[in-house]
């Protein structure tokens, strides 16, 4: 058992062994958030220093699958594969997953406490990893595809604090962006964003992933509201708005910039053609 400095709860080891599984976390302070499903495989091969990987998944909340579909890219570059799941029934709506918990659903405007963003959840669930298994990263990789993405690029954006080395968000619908004259979720407007907090956010290791031909301007999933569209007319033009808004947010700020976009040949709206290019990014080669 770890006992944490910052006054939350003690950390559980959780049931975590070589192969493939799912266990069952809540560890969570107070204990008034629903559980997560969390799905991963362990290579048998792994060394001690093998990365540690979070795989986000998708719209349709299916981490088992995301799990599954990673399984042989983790065998081959030898890293733990973590795919946590925010099933339907306990994480039903956008403002759960994609936005993170990030506003409190009770009160109009009003941003949750920190404890309390989903973010924070990813960050303890790490903690307990670390201390049920050998492995030393004192980081991880980050990825998130489509919803996940979006998870993903708030995570960097919200909690830069949190121990992720590498993120990497593909094919975002839209973004929250980095800039303080469009409200939230669309932008940072009256958002728990202080500029210290940003400037940190702006020199992650962020990559924007994006498919070569994810530019479908009526997929069926794609938001279209007026905020969305001034971000562009599909995924494509979506994501590079989204970073060109960070350089100049950097530049503003004077820091270092960070992020940066990938582009996968030939790609659509689909993890599996993503998910090679991700997972080089995600151990840094």
């Amino acid at each position: 058992m770890r006992s944490l400095s910052d006054g939350r709860p003690e950390i559980e080891p959780v049931a975590i062994s070589p192969g493939i599984g799912s266990f069952l976390f809540n560890q969570f302070p107070g204990g008034v958030y629903q559980p997560l499903i969390v799905h991963y495989f362990w290579p048998k091969t792994l060394e001690e220093d093998a990365p540690i990987v979070f795989v986000m998944h998708g719209l349709l909340r299916d981490g088992e699958r995301y799990r599954d579909g990673w399984k042989q890219l983790a065998d081959k570059h030898s890293f733990l594969l973590i795919a946590p799941e925010f099933h339907h029934e306990s994480y039903p709506d956008v403002e759960d997953y994609n936005l993170a918990g990030l506003l409190d659903q009770t009160v109009d405007n009003k941003f949750s406490p920190r404890q309390n963003w989903a973010f924070a959840r990813i960050e303890r669930l790490f903690e307990a990893i670390q201390l049920s298994t050998p492995f030393v990263a004192e980081r991880f990789g980050i990825y998130g595809h489509s919803a996940g993405a979006q998870f993903v690029h708030r995570l960097v954006l919200f909690y830069p604090e949190a121990s992720f080395e590498f993120a990497v968000a593909a094919n975002a619908g839209w973004y929250t962006l980095p800039c303080r004259n469009t409200r939230f979720p669309y932008g940072l407007a009256e958002a728990p964003v202080c500029n210290v907090r940003l400037a940190r956010a702006l020199k992650q290791r962020l990559i924007i992933l994006l498919g070569e031909e994810d530019n479908d301007e009526r997929h069926h999933s794609l938001r279209r509201s007026p905020e969305a569209l001034e971000q562009g007319e599909h995924r494509l033009e979506r994501g590079h708005f989204f970073v060109e808004t960070g350089r100049l947010a950097a530049e503003r700020l004077a820091v270092p910039f960070g992020w940066k976009i990938e582009t996968v040949p030939k790609a659509k709206h689909c993890d599996s053609q993503m998910s090679t290019a991700a997972a080089r990014c995600l151990i840094g080669r």
